[in-house]
C-alpha cells in the first residue's frame, strides 16, 4: 500500500511511487493502478485531514482527491449542503 506517497505532509510523491513501479511492477489490470492508489490513500487523506485540522492543505488534498476519484467515475460533487460542505450528486 504506496497511498501515503500521495500525502503532502510526507513528501514522498510521484517520484517515491515511480521508483516503487521500477523494482515492484503494478498488480493487474496495471492500467488502473493510479486509481487504485488514489482510492487507497484516501484513509491517509482522511486521518490527516481530522488530525490536522487547522491546517487546510490536509483537508483541500482529501478534497481534491475525492472529486478526482468520483469525476473519473462520472458523478459530480458539485451540490454543497448549508455550510459548504460537498454532497454527492448521484
Amino acid at each position: 500500500d504506496i497511498g501515503i506517497c500521495r500525502n503532502p505532509r510526507y513528501k514522498l510523491g510521484q517520484p517515491c511511487i515511480r521508483e516503487y513501479l521500477k523494482r515492484v511492477p503494478a498488480s493487474e489490470p496495471a492500467a488502473d493502478f493510479e486509481g487504485r492508489n488514489a482510492v487507497y490513500a484516501m484513509k491517509f487523506h482522511t486521518l490527516l485531514s481530522v488530525m490536522y485540522s487547522k491546517d487546510k492543505r490536509f483537508r483541500q488534498t482529501l478534497r481534491n482527491e475525492l472529486e478526482e476519484i468520483i469525476g473519473k467515475m462520472g458523478l459530480s460533487m458539485s451540490v454543497e449542503d448549508d455550510e459548504g460542505d460537498p454532497i454527492l450528486k448521484l
